[in-house]
């Protein structure tokens, strides 16, 4: 839309929805990106984090919080050279 917002913005915007699971379960399965700021520079992600908690547990039942995995596996495919880990 004219703020940059995907259907997961404004999904999550809308608060708790007894169709709320169902439909974030429809958008992950069709590969929805939890990741992208609309221009307010907000992620769908963030907005779940920052609102109501029963918002925020469906969100993550569908689009759970991967930063941990990406960077723990981050060091093991790209280690230091050597002279930085002096």
């Amino acid at each position: 839309d004219a703020h940059g917002d995907t259907a997961l913005h404004v999904l999550v915007g809308g608060g708790m929805q007894p169709e709320l699971g169902a439909m974030l379960q429809l958008l992950a399965a069709h590969g929805a990106r939890a990741d992208i700021a609309n221009r307010r520079g907000t992620t769908p992600t963030q907005m779940a984090d920052g609102g109501l908690s029963e918002v925020k547990a469906v969100f993550h039942d569908h689009f759970p919080d991967r930063t941990g995995v990406k960077l723990a596996d981050a060091g093991h495919r790209h280690p230091l050279p050597a002279t930085a880990q002096n």
